[in-house]
């Protein structure tokens, strides 16, 4: 959809039926179909051309055309619509931003010149007019289009009557055409050297005093209809803040009736959630007492173990005794066997000793000290594999715990 333009100009929308009334926009139509009639010569400059919709139709019709306009938005919109235009359309059309009251044309540059709705927003028309002229060739033609007396509008200046508009235009240009196109005043101004009969003006005088009359008693009546429009308005909203005050209230119902729904859902959700506690309690009773169960067969199967710790322990005491019984008994051996073995050195000493002092028998004696020899390093052996079995058993005996009640 195209942006707003700035003062809400939307006559090619208006002209194509999207925007308006449809009585609007027929009279639009023949507003607009009336101006490109009067256009005579190949060359037009299109000022105040809007969205360019008068343009593009004098393009279509061969017509050499420049529209001009101040505002951006309007010639990128009018430019949108010539982009689906036609190539030989597109070719015979150009748009531009420009102000009408310097186009920036060279004398005699055009063959027509439309100014369609434009005068109405200058404080100075003839400013306009007079540029208009300038760029007209001999024989070309000014078309005007412009509300016809009181026409509300933000950007509207003064009322345009057609005693003031022909004042401005007939000095230098020649009047061909008048015209009342609905509420808006046609006019075709050639530059010949011709002049329109002064005896229109006084007529004009005349009907024109009439129809100020009658716009004063419209703006009135528009007053008045305002008026009423004011306190239809206020009754609507008077019965809008009525209906909303009932949909309020039928909302407040709707809410309650809900919150109703919501609090019984949520009461049932409850009572599953109790009945649900409920079954959990009583599996729980259950659970509890086969505990109770399992921890007293424990308890007796702890006495039980309790009972046989104790005859275990009253076991281990008495092999503990026989165990040092049979420590006593072993030292008492070692002790015999340590006194042969002291013996036993004392005799091989004394052995030794004769064999010092018998040093010539030697070899009588050989035999009989080997054999001396053999018995003492079986003795030495037997005594050394005594002591290794008393030490085992004395470390298993030392490192075994004993526990005395």
């Amino acid at each position: 959809m195209m942006a707003q333009l700035i003062d809400h100009d939307r006559i090619a929308e208006v002209y194509e039926g999207t925007v308006g009334s449809r009585e609007f926009q027929q009279v639009s139509r023949r507003r607009i179909h009336w101006m490109c009639a009067q256009v005579g010569g190949p060359d037009v400059l299109d000022v105040g051309c809007s969205q360019g919709i008068a343009s593009i139709l004098l393009a279509r019709e061969g017509h050499r055309v420049i529209g001009i306009d101040r505002e951006h938005e309007a010639i990128r919109a009018a430019r949108e619509r010539l982009d689906q235009e036609e190539a030989q359309v597109r070719e015979r059309v150009e748009f531009r931003i420009a102000e009408g009251r310097a186009v920036g044309f060279a004398n005699g540059s055009f063959d027509a010149v439309l100014l369609g709705e434009v005068l109405e927003h200058q404080l100075d028309p003839g400013k306009l007019l007079e540029e208009a002229r300038r760029v007209l060739r001999p024989g070309g033609r000014i078309v005007v289009t412009t509300p016809y007396g009181v026409h509300p509008y933000p950007d509207h200046k003064e009322p345009l009557y057609l005693s003031a508009l022909l004042e401005r235009v007939s000095p230098k240009l020649s009047i061909a055409e008048i015209v009342l196109l609905d509420r808006y005043a046609g006019v075709v101004a050639e530059r010949t050297k011709e002049r329109a009969p002064r005896v229109w003006r006084r007529a004009l005088g005349v009907a024109e005093s009439r129809l100020v009359d009658q716009d004063e008693t419209v703006e009135k009546l528009r007053a008045l209809v305002r008026d009423l429009r004011d306190g239809t308005r206020a009754l609507e909203r008077s019965l809008q803040e009525e209906d909303l005050a009932k949909q309020a209230t039928e909302i407040q119902r709707d809410a309650a009736q809900q919150r109703q729904a919501d609090l019984e859902q949520r009461l049932e959700d409850a009572e599953d959630r109790a009945a649900a506690a409920v079954s959990q309690r009583d599996s729980a009773l259950e659970n509890l007492e086969q505990m109770r169960e399992r921890l007293h067969t424990a308890e007796l199967e702890h006495r039980s173990a309790e009972v046989r710790h104790q005859a275990a322990l009253a076991e281990a005491a008495r092999k503990a005794d026989e165990l040092s019984g049979e420590v006593e008994s072993q030292r008492r051996t070692i002790g015999v066997l340590t006194s042969e073995g002291a013996e036993l050195r004392t005799s091989l000493s004394a052995t030794e000793t004769a064999l010092e002092r018998e040093q010539g028998m030697r070899r009588s004696v050989d035999g009989r000290l080997a054999a001396v020899t053999e018995s003492r390093a079986a003795l030495e052996g037997e005594l050394t594999e005594i002591k290794g079995r008393l030490g085992y058993r004395m470390g298993r005996f030392l490192r075994r715990p004993f526990r005395r009640d």
